[in-house]
C-alpha cells in the first residue's frame, strides 16, 4: 500500500484541482446550514446553542476541513466487473507487489502517416 499520509494526499489533490476544495467547502457549508437554519427557526431554545460568532467560525472551519478532506487523492479505487475486481492503487509503482499493468494511449504513440 501507499505510505502517503492524508496531508500529502490533500496537497496533491489541491494541486491537481485547485477549485475542488472551495466547491466542496461551499457544499458542506450549505448542507450544514440547511439543517441548522430551520432548527433555529422552529426550536427557539436552540438559538442560544447554534447562534453567535464563535459557532459561525466553527461552522466555517468545519466546512473548510470537509472541503480539504474531499479534495484528497484517494489511496485506491476498487471496481467490480462481473466476477473480477479491478483495483487501481495510487502511489509508487515499484513499492507494490503483484502483477502491474501500465496503461498506454495508442493515439499518442503510434502515429502513422
Amino acid at each position: 500500500m501507499s505510505n502517503y499520509g492524508l496531508l500529502h494526499r490533500v496537497i496533491l489533490g489541491v494541486r491537481q484541482k485547485p477549485l475542488k476544495p472551495f466547491v466542496s467547502a461551499f457544499i458542506a457549508y450549505a448542507a450544514i446550514w440547511t439543517v441548522l437554519e430551520p432548527l433555529i427557526g422552529i426550536v427557539s431554545p436552540a438559538q442560544k446553542y447554534f447562534s453567535g460568532e464563535l459557532k459561525f467560525l466553527i461552522l466555517l472551519l468545519a466546512s473548510i476541513l470537509i472541503g480539504l478532506y474531499k479534495s484528497a487523492v484517494p489511496r485506491e479505487l476498487s471496481i467490480q466487473y462481473g466476477n473480477s475486481v479491478i483495483k487501481i492503487v495510487f502511489g509508487d509503482l515499484f513499492l507494490f507487489s503483484g502483477i502491474k499493468a501500465i496503461p498506454v494511449s495508442r493515439s499518442g504513440l503510434f502515429h502513422s502517416k
